[in-house]
């Protein structure tokens, strides 16, 4: 979806296109899937009938997008030629996507947005994170700011906490993976269990999102190989997010 161009990575030897093709899951094929994963979810939100099965299975698959996307998000900051570009074309693409996210949703669009605008706060979080120059409670408070920042848009501020595990331990995959889940479980299943508790039928409602833990095989499985590069895909995934919305706007509006 949201990743910028990656700088070519040369080949190593006669070798490097088998072992490229053997080291596990590329940007590509994680694109695809989060693509996939996103519009199932959509769908269950506009058109199925909420806590029914079919919508329990597609919001659970659906949590699948948002890790996948973060993590890619982390490798565009580390691999970007140009970061103002990049945070650019997240910025542009925020906005396009503004409207078609509020009128699928139903959303107030003075106080939503898409989760465009978390992911590019997370990019500049990771950014800022990373100016070792700055000193570290000034760094602190500005992450706390983007994340702040980030509140209004689909998926909150757990967003930048993501693009940030993923970011910041990126030389390290198993704690990359721990950091993952532990801030998933403190900011995006900590928040429901109240409710949960108040009101345990409410189960069906919130139980979906422990399915974002259906994201770390797929997750421990990229090992930084981006796979086929060419502009359709590069800018098509730019291009997606908008566009689904619209179709799903249109065609929500012909079912109903």
């Amino acid at each position: 979806m949201l990743v910028l161009r990656q700088k070519p990575v040369p080949a190593a030897g006669p070798d490097a296109a088998a072992i490229s093709a053997s080291s596990g899951l590329t940007a590509n094929a994680l694109k695809a899937m989060a693509m996939a994963a996103m519009v199932l979810d959509h769908y269950a939100v506009g058109f199925l009938c909420e806590g029914s099965e079919a919508w329990i299975l597609l919001r659970i698959l659906g949590r699948l997008t948002m890790p996948i996307i973060c993590l890619l998000i982390a490798e565009g900051c580390t691999h970007t030629s140009s970061l103002p570009r990049y945070a650019a074309r997240l910025l542009a693409f925020a906005v396009l996507s503004h409207l078609p996210y509020t009128a699928y949703f139903g959303l107030d669009p003075l106080q939503n947005t898409s989760v465009i605008w978390g992911l590019l706060m997370g990019l500049l979080a990771l950014a800022l994170w990373r100016q070792r120059q700055v000193p570290l409670p000034l760094r602190v408070i500005g992450v706390a700011l983007l994340a702040w920042l980030a509140t209004p848009a689909d998926w909150g501020y757990i967003t930048v906490f993501w693009v940030l595990c993923f970011g910041c331990f990126r030389q390290r995959p198993a704690l990359r993976l721990w950091a993952f889940t532990a801030s998933g479980v403190l900011f995006y299943l900590l928040p429901v269990v109240g409710e949960v508790l108040a009101a345990p039928y409410r189960f069906a409602s919130y139980g979906y999102r422990l399915g974002f833990l259906l994201a770390i095989p797929l997750l421990a499985g990229y090992h930084g190989v981006l796979g086929r590069r060419n502009a359709a895909l590069q800018y098509g995934f730019y291009v997606f997010y908008p566009a689904h919305l619209i179709l799903l706007c249109l065609l929500k509006g012909a079912c109903g």
